[in-house]
């Protein structure tokens, strides 16, 4: 397989819509609602809105990666799990040994943080993309 380059994302950017979009997506599964439509609503700029089906893959790997539903934060305080996520986001390299999980999942969670890479910097090169963390 050949060596992949990705795209550097800025940190902060990528930061901040990735932890707000998490927590949008953890609010939409707690109270029921639409996660699709919802996490597309709560993404600002064409863009950003063209992440939701990327995120919700991203957040629905990682939940099954983890065996639970991710801890989400409060204001610009960070969970453990918004800062693993945001880690892995950031290095082109997974490992497996990181989640006691199967390897089909961790190979899905692989993809689908190869596929938010890619997709987020495409993203954020619309400067209309991401928002202040609450």
């Amino acid at each position: 397989m050949p060596d992949m380059q990705f795209p550097d994302l800025d940190p902060s950017a990528s930061r901040v819509l990735i932890t707000n979009a998490l927590r949008d997506w953890h609010d939409a599964r707690q109270t029921g609602a639409p996660v699709m439509p919802y996490l597309f609503a709560s993404l600002h700029g064409p863009a950003c809105a063209l992440l939701a089906p990327v995120l919700d893959s991203l957040f629905r790997f990682y939940q099954a990666a983890l065996n639970r539903t991710p801890v989400t934060g409060q204001t610009e305080c960070l969970s453990d799990d918004e800062a693993l996520l945001l880690a892995l986001i950031s290095r082109a390299e997974f490992k497996h040994e990181t989640f006691d999980c199967p390897i089909g999942i961790a190979r899905g969670f692989d993809c689908a943080l190869c596929s938010a890479r890619i997709m987020l910097a495409f993203a954020l090169e619309d400067q209309s993309c991401g928002r202040r963390l609450q």
